[in-house]
């Protein structure tokens, strides 16, 4: 009894206690409904259950799974399937790992024809080979070995790190290379920076020297020069005791002798350059503040080997008066990532885990305060950060990560590069392009897929080139579909749907009881409109799917979806109806821009008005069984995914992405009787399915912040709360 009192003091006391517990299992229930509630707590229950068997079986247990990677490359190919199919599913369904599942707006499911098109020019970090050392129950492995042999370490944390295709443990091949080099491009990666290690010979690292052996290799480049150590520590809190990056300085004899690689691989067309000149980094540890001296001396050498000016950037910084001996200054995330917030381990599998665990959203968040410095300085972003990949116990963890908030936090990065860099100079940087060991990689992997190069590409690209100034947009291609069930509303709603292109379908559902005059009335503002009396179920879905067929059949080729919505249940309901329009509306250079990204960007497929777009995960409601089984029948297992849907269900769509709604089993028997239902009716759970009708189309959904012209706008990149417009008024 002693026992299970000191438990459940463990579990209650950091809640408040019963009472605590209670007031958080019903504030819960008012935002997600009790159904939802009851199935949360009773994961909480089996995963309390289970910790103490995960405790005993999991390093063992995956440990033994991964060993095929010290064979040959077809073994490589069943990674995943030798590994226990309980234990997966346990640790990465049950424990809900970051996006296990594949998020379907991050899904790569459709080849794009082309790279992307930005102004905002991306350095990917390209890591060393991970070096051998020692892993859980092994005296000795290779460096592969032990970053597979990664198990977590508490409840919902990512390991281990697999690349989705066999990779390869030897030195890089120039068709490896080249692969790479085209899927960067592909996803809007400029450039590769390669870490040069001074501490292990400080020989040009093999994936630029293959490169620079095969010149037809399409790739920007770069190097950093650094030490495993620097790469070791670059987390957060690392201390200033660690050791030295430099060891006292770059002397001018170890200057001397890298000058002559790095000199002979700047005079290559593709090596980076900033106003002409190559771009060198130099990535010191916290305890190593670059010297004028050691500066000097590596400027000096690399003047006397041939190359008189470079672009060098010093990076981490201990004072502002380091900066004054660089041409620019790099925010190394995450040693500079402002934001240090411990986060809750919850239920630790590991016993002998010591590691510091911090919050990614508190680090994301932090990207949207603009540097203050007078130099020149580029900043940093990374999709993950996890150094239990580098073997040892202690380890620094940012958990809960996501593509989301990665792609907010890159896209604050590029308004601030827009902003204050030059058009040519447009750097940011992504830590890092393959970083096995630290968790840190956009190169696919078995779990997340394409999920971080689909979340860059699709924010690099909404700062791309400006719609040209001659572009317009062919009303023949767009349709509005608009469910009228306040007639009061129409004029209101006609002054949006007049900031439409000229010759744009109007397609107008009704209530079979609305007044006369009211077809009349459309028809006066629209002479060719389409307008359907139609029966008052199915909230706004059914006759919208009634009118989508229309659309379908008379060739459009992008709409846009509204309905009238007051919302009388609550008192801001006017407000919330009119931030939707005047994003999806409000003018027509806003149509144009969102016309525009469509024409331009092959994988868009919805476009949800910014600020409504939530989680699937966080509203469920009542929904979860009518959702899972749309989800099935559009081919995927919609209740173990994380996905954004628009809220109020207004948005701009492809008719293609829309297009498998019409082979959905439904009819309108399937939608209830209207009875003023808040929630979970099929009509809501359309609501949450219409993006993974998108993702059955191949292609992507995203927010009106994404499509605006030059994304001038700071994004909050926090977690997803409450949904502002959810509360009920």
């Amino acid at each position: 009894m002693k026992s299970l009192y000191t438990k459940s003091m463990r579990f209650l006391g950091p809640r408040g206690g019963v009472r605590g517990v209670m007031r958080i299992a019903v504030s819960y229930a008012r935002a997600h409904g009790w159904k939802s509630t009851i199935r949360h707590a009773g994961g909480m229950l089996v995963r309390a259950m289970f910790s103490r068997y995960l405790r005993s079986t999991v390093d063992a247990q995956v440990a033994a799974s991964f060993s095929a990677l010290v064979s040959g490359a077809d073994e490589r190919l069943e990674i995943l399937n030798r590994m226990p199919g309980d234990l997966r599913r346990m640790l990465h369904t049950s424990y809900r790992a970051p996006l296990v599942k594949l998020h379907p707006e991050y899904a790569s499911a459709m080849d794009v024809p082309r790279p992307a098109k930005t102004l905002v020019k991306a350095i990917a970090f390209y890591m060393p080979v991970p070096e051998p050392g020692t892993g859980p129950g092994f005296v000795a492995v290779d460096g592969w070995s032990r970053v597979a042999h990664q198990a977590p370490r508490f409840v919902g944390h990512y390991q281990p790190h697999l690349p989705a295709k066999p990779f390869d443990v030897d030195a890089p091949t120039a068709e490896s290379m080249s692969r790479e080099a085209a899927l960067a491009r592909q996803y809007g990666i400029h450039a590769f920076c390669f870490h040069q290690l001074m501490d292990v010979g400080g020989e040009l690292p093999a994936g630029l020297l293959t490169i620079l052996g095969a010149p037809d290799i399409d790739m920007h480049f770069a190097a950093c020069l650094t030490t495993r150590a620097a790469l070791r520590n670059a987390s957060a809190s690392a201390s200033a005791e660690e050791g030295t990056a430099l060891q006292g300085g770059l002397s001018a004899a170890r200057a001397a002798s890298l000058a002559p690689g790095l000199v002979q691989a700047m005079h290559d067309p593709r090596w980076l350059r900033v106003s002409g000149k190559p771009m060198l980094v130099i990535l010191a540890e916290r305890s190593a503040a670059a010297s004028r001296e050691s500066v000097a001396a590596l400027r000096s050498a690399l003047a006397d080997a041939g190359v008189a000016n470079v672009h060098l950037v010093g990076a981490p910084l201990i004072s502002a008066r380091d900066a004054d001996y660089f041409d620019a200054v790099l925010e190394y995330a995450p040693t500079d990532s402002a934001a240090q917030t411990p986060a809750q381990a919850s239920v630790v599998l590991a016993p002998d885990f010591t590691g510091a665990v911090f919050d990614y959203a508190a680090a994301a968040a932090a990207s949207v305060e603009s540097p203050k410095a007078a130099r020149t300085v580029y900043r940093s972003a990374f999709p993950n950060w996890d150094t239990t990949g580098y073997g040892g116990r202690e380890a620094e963890v940012f958990a809960n990560f996501s593509p989301r908030l990665f792609a907010g936090w890159l896209w604050n990065l590029c308004v601030d590069a827009s902003a204050r860099l030059p058009l040519d100079d447009r750097f940011v940087f992504l830590n890092s392009w393959n970083g096995w060991e630290s968790g840190s990689h956009l190169l696919p992997d078995l779990y997340l897929g394409h999920a971080h190069l689909e979340a860059t590409r699709r924010t690099l690209e909404a700062f791309g080139p400006p719609k040209p100034k001659t572009w317009k947009a062919d009303g023949k291609d767009v349709a509005a579909i608009v469910h009228l069930h306040y007639p009061d509303l129409w004029p209101e709603i006609a002054g949006y749907l007049r900031n439409l292109p000229p010759e744009s379908g109007v397609y107008v559902s009704i209530a079979q009881s609305a007044p006369a005059d009211l077809e009349a009335q459309i028809k006066r503002d629209f002479a060719n409109a389409v307008v359907r009396r139609l029966e008052n179920r199915g909230r706004d879905i059914l006759p919208f799917m009634t009118l989508f067929r229309e659309v379908v059949s008379d060739g459009q080729r992008y709409l846009c979806k509204i309905h009238s919505k007051k919302s009388k249940h609550r008192v801001d309901g006017d407000v919330w109806r009119r931030d939707l329009y005047d994003k999806l509306l409000g003018s027509p250079e806003v149509i144009d821009s969102i016309l525009y990204a469509f024409e331009d960007r092959q994988t868009l497929g919805l476009i949800g008005p910014t600020g409504h777009m939530v989680s699937s995960a966080y509203y469920w409601g009542s929904n979860a069984a009518n959702v899972g089984r749309l989800g099935r029948q559009l081919g995927f297992d919609a209740e173990s995914m994380q996905y954004e849907f628009a809220a109020g269900t207004m948005f701009w769509a492809k008719v293609a992405a829309l297009k498998p709604l019409l082979d959905l089993p439904l009819s309108r028997d399937d939608f209830e009787a209207e009875a003023g239902q808040l929630d979970g009716t099929l009509a809501h759970a359309v609501e949450r399915a219409l993006p993974l009708s998108v993702a059955n189309a191949g292609m992507c959904v995203v927010d009106t912040n994404l499509v605006m012209e030059q994304g001038s706008t700071m994004q909050d990149v926090g977690d997803y709360g409450e949904y502002a417009w959810a509360r009920r008024g």
